[in-house]
C-alpha cells in the first residue's frame, strides 16, 4: 500500500490535467489549417528536394507520373496511350554513361566517275565518363546501297586513335541490331576503362551514287557538349546543310573555304543532313 501526502497528490493531479491540456492543444495544432498548410510545404519541398530524389531508384516512374499529371487535367481519354508511349532520351542508359564534349567533325566531298560521290568523315571528340570502369561505345555507319564495285562503306582504322595511340586492336566490328536489304549498315563497338576522359580520333569514309541519294546524315545517340562542322567540296558539287528539331547550327565565318557551322550548347540526340547536288 502506497500513501502520498497531500503536496505530492496535487503535484500529480497538476501533471495529470497539465498533460490532458497538452494533448487537447495538440490535437487542436494537428488538424488546424495552419498546421496542414505547413505541413504540405515541408512534404512537397523534402519530397522534390535533389538529397531525397537522389535516393530514390525508380526515377523513371517519378518523372513519368510528374509528367503524366500534366496531361491527366487537360486529355485524361490520351492518358493509356501516353504511358505506352512515353520516353525520355535523356533516361537512356547510354546518355548516363558519357557524353561528347568538344566535338569536331569535316566533311569532305569529292564527285568522282559515274556520279559516285566520295565522302570522308574525320572527326575529334572527347568522351567524358562518370566513372574510370569499363563501358563500352558503340557507332555504326551505313548507306542506302549495298558494298558493291565501287559503292563501299567502312571505317580508316589507320586514322582511328585513343589518347593518341591506335585503337585498331580494340575496334571490333559487331553484329548491327538493325539489318535492311538493299542497305549497308556497320556497327563497331570498343570499350574503355581507366579514365573518365578520353580523346578520339575517328575516320569514316563511302561512297554513294548522287543520282540514288543525294543525303548524307550524322548522328548521335549521345548528348554532345559543344560541337563544330566544317564541310569541304570540290567544285562540282553544290552543299544545303540542315539541322534537326531544336539544335540549332549558326554558321561560322571565321573559316572561308568551304562551309562551317556551330553550335555552343548542349545538344541532346540528333540528326545532321547535308544534301549533294552537282551544278
Amino acid at each position: 500500500v502506497s500513501f502520498f501526502s497531500g503536496g505530492i497528490f496535487s503535484a500529480t493531479v497538476k501533471l495529470i490535467n497539465s498533460l490532458v491540456i497538452f494533448k487537447k492543444h495538440f490535437k487542436d495544432i494537428i488538424i488546424s489549417k495552419e498546421f496542414d498548410e505547413i505541413l504540405t510545404k515541408k512534404l512537397d519541398i523534402l519530397t522534390f528536394s535533389n538529397d531525397h530524389l537522389l535516393k530514390q531508384n525508380n526515377l523513371d516512374d517519378i518523372w513519368k507520373k510528374v509528367t503524366l499529371c500534366k496531361y491527366e487535367q487537360k486529355f485524361p481519354e490520351l492518358m493509356n496511350k501516353l504511358k505506352n508511349n512515353l520516353e525520355n532520351e535523356l533516361f537512356f542508359e547510354n546518355n548516363l554513361t558519357c557524353y561528347y564534349k568538344n566535338f569536331r567533325t569535316q566533311i569532305n566531298l569529292e564527285l568522282l566517275d559515274n556520279n559516285v560521290v566520295k565522302i570522308t568523315e574525320i572527326s575529334s571528340f572527347s568522351i567524358v565518363s562518370n566513372s574510370v570502369e569499363t563501358f563500352s561505345i558503340d557507332f555504326w555507319i551505313s548507306s542506302n546501297s549495298v558494298d558493291e564495285g565501287d559503292i563501299y562503306t567502312k571505317i580508316v582504322p589507320e586514322k582511328c586513335r585513343i589518347n593518341g595511340m591506335l585503337f585498331e586492336d580494340k575496334l571490333k566490328e559487331v553484329d548491327p541490331a538493325e539489318k535492311v536489304p538493299a542497305k549497308t549498315i556497320k556497327s563497331y563497338q570498343f570499350e574503355l576503362n581507366g579514365n573518365t576522359e578520353y580523346h578520339i580520333e575517328r575516320s569514316v569514309e563511302m561512297t554513294q551514287n548522287i543520282t540514288d541519294d543525294r543525303v548524307f546524315s550524322f548522328s548521335s545517340s549521345r548528348i554532345i557538349d559543344d560541337m563544330s562542322i566544317h564541310i569541304q567540296y570540290c567544285d562540282k558539287l553544290d552543299v544545303f546543310f540542315s539541322s534537326v528539331g531544336k539544335n540549332y547550327f549558326q554558321p561560322d565565318n571565321q573559316i572561308l573555304n568551304g562551309k562551317s557551322y556551330i553550335n555552343r550548347d548542349v545538344l541532346l540526340p540528333y540528326y545532321l543532313k547535308l544534301y549533294s547536288t552537282t551544278d
